[in-house]
């Protein structure tokens, strides 16, 4: 599970689900456990 916060909201996120981070919005993430996540940066 991993905390993830994007801009002033706040999510919990766990094994399969995904989010969308969009450019010029401060974000941040913390491993709550041991996890892998899949980056996709589009251009």
């Amino acid at each position: 599970m991993s905390d993830v916060k994007i801009g002033d909201d706040k999510f919990e996120l766990t094994k399969g689900e995904t989010i969308v981070m969009p450019s010029g919005i401060a974000h941040s993430l913390d491993a709550v456990e041991k996890f892998k996540m899949l980056l996709i940066v589009g251009m």
